[in-house]
């Protein structure tokens, strides 16, 4: 049996990974802002960048990990880093909620912070 012969998934090719949107959005309730928020799952080198950016002393700060989620998840409304600083000043749990759809949405679990921090260490 020649592995043509072999029932199973469609191999892809380049093409087929590249030209696929795999970058899910997802409007994201805020009660307590009175409306919602897009949110979008990070790519594998957003994902990098979140966690290089994170970096304090040599280790993954997991408070720098949650505000570079969240500048980097949010796409609607865009936010700059001051902003993201007086957004911080907020309701917790209306913040945790769209990290917790951010990290969701790019195929992490609730916890992913923890494990980014063990898993990232330098």
């Amino acid at each position: 049996m020649t592995s043509k012969d072999t029932a199973g998934p469609r191999l892809l090719t380049f093409e087929d990974i590249v030209n696929v949107a795999d970058t899910p959005e997802e409007v994201v309730d805020v009660p307590e802002w009175g409306g919602a928020v897009r949110v979008r799952g990070l790519t594998k080198a957003q994902q990098i960048d979140v966690r290089k950016r994170s970096m304090l002393a040599g280790e993954v700060d997991p408070d720098l990990v949650q505000r570079n989620l969240l500048r980097e998840a949010v796409v609607e409304p865009a936010m700059t880093e001051e902003q993201i600083t007086v957004v911080w000043q907020k309701s917790a749990g209306a913040i945790d909620r769209i990290l917790t759809r951010a990290l969701a949405l790019s195929g992490m679990g609730a916890d992913a912070v923890n494990k980014a921090e063990a898993t990232f260490r330098s």
